[in-house]
């Protein structure tokens, strides 16, 4: 029942997964008009409305989202790559909805047999770091989940607070 905004979409491979697994509403933004054409093309041979598919361009540096208008965002093998990362990053949480979830997955900087060259990878510590300058205060990252890459998902804390029922029983 999310929303989720596929930023740096690419050829869109990620924002069609996130459909088939069930996210209501995926919005897939690149700052490449070609493949932001290339995704309207298969969203229109597959039969998905832009109810269901949004497809957005959004230059370098723009988000392409209104505040509040995604659930959460995901950025997979482009984080090297975006432009002005940190900033860039903070006007992508301001369009999440609380807890503003960022899910990140690229390649470890390690010798893999496929993956971009070891100049233009990141390890997950140096990302995390990042995202604590980003504003996110609950950071974690997994990188034996998929072979030769990590996952970072980045969120703010968000106490729960005690309801009924919670209270314990004294001795």
């Amino acid at each position: 029942g999310s929303t989720v905004a596929n930023i740096m979409a690419g050829d869109g491979y990620y924002a069609f997964e996130l459909l088939k697994a069930g996210a209501a509403k995926v919005i897939a933004i690149d700052p490449d008009e070609g493949n932001v054409e290339r995704i309207r093309a298969k969203a229109e041979s597959l039969g998905f409305g832009t109810d269901k598919l949004e497809v957005r361009h959004a230059p370098l540096g723009t988000t392409g989202l209104q505040n509040g208008e995604a659930d959460l965002a995901l950025c997979v093998h482009s984080y090297p790559n975006l432009p002005d990362r940190i900033n860039y990053l903070r006007k992508v949480r301001t369009a999440l909805k609380s807890p503003a979830p960022l899910v990140l997955v690229d390649f470890n900087p390690a010798d893999s047999p496929v993956g971009p060259p070891l100049d233009q990878r990141w390890s997950d510590q140096q990302v995390m770091d990042e995202m604590e300058l980003v504003g996110a205060t609950d950071i974690g990252a997994y990188s034996k989940k998929l072979p030769y890459q990590w996952i970072v998902i980045a969120l703010d804390f968000v106490e729960i607070p005690d309801g009924p029922g919670d209270e314990v029983a004294p001795g």
